[in-house]
């Protein structure tokens, strides 16, 4: 599943670790602490890039900031690691859902 991981690092406390660090996102969006949100997002694609829910929870923030480039981007890298998970390509379609109105307005 990942094929980044830090030294010394099996891929279960891996894995382990990037929840961790994902779940950190998650709580500080559900305080509206969206710097610290947004700091421990890069900490966690930056130490384990190939964990695909890490550029998911990255693009749900980039939507939360309106930055629809980089909600587009982050969840095309979580694609490139996992193609079929329905709930990835469904915040894509998403993304291009409020890219298309924004460029309407």
């Amino acid at each position: 599943m990942l094929a980044t991981m830090n030294n010394g690092e099996t891929e279960s406390s891996a894995i382990e670790a990037a929840r961790a660090l994902e779940s950190q996102v998650w709580q500080s969006l559900a305080k509206n602490e969206v710097k610290q949100a947004a700091a421990t997002c890069e900490q966690l694609n930056r130490s384990y890039p190939d964990f695909g829910s890490g550029w998911y929870t990255c693009s749900h923030l980039a939507t939360k900031l309106d930055n629809q480039a980089g909600a587009l981007a982050a969840i095309e890298k979580a694609l490139s690691i996992d193609q079929k998970n329905v709930a990835w390509r469904l915040q894509k379609a998403i993304i291009g859902v409020k890219r298309i109105k924004l460029t309407s307005l």
